[in-house]
């Protein structure tokens, strides 16, 4: 993995620790794909991955953006489809199901 994908995927990892239904031990386990998204202009990276823990595993999907003069922020994050909640500001997952 390239550093930004390394840190996207450090973040959906902490995420789904938050969210707690994967339980314990989560990782990331394969990317299945790596395509570019942009929002508002903003460069970033759409991911499809496998995350698994204690209680199974799940497709994830998410969006980020990445800018090289800071960290890449997690945008939303499914998984199964269903919306994870992300701490902070609203994201766009907030309410929604996964589209693209």
């Amino acid at each position: 993995f390239d550093e930004n994908t390394r840190a996207v995927l450090d973040l959906v990892v902490s995420a789904v620790l938050q969210d707690g239904r994967c339980g314990g031990g989560v990782v990331a386990e394969e990317l299945v794909s790596s395509t570019p998204w942009h929002e508002a202009g903003r460069p970033g990276m759409r991911l499809e991955f496998d995350v698994c823990g204690d209680k199974g595993c799940y497709l994830g999907v998410c969006h980020a953006s990445v800018n090289e003069s800071s960290k890449p922020r997690l945008r939303n994050l499914f998984l199964d489809g269903q919306a994870v909640e992300l701490p902070g500001p609203p994201t766009l997952a907030a309410g929604s199901r996964e589209s693209d």
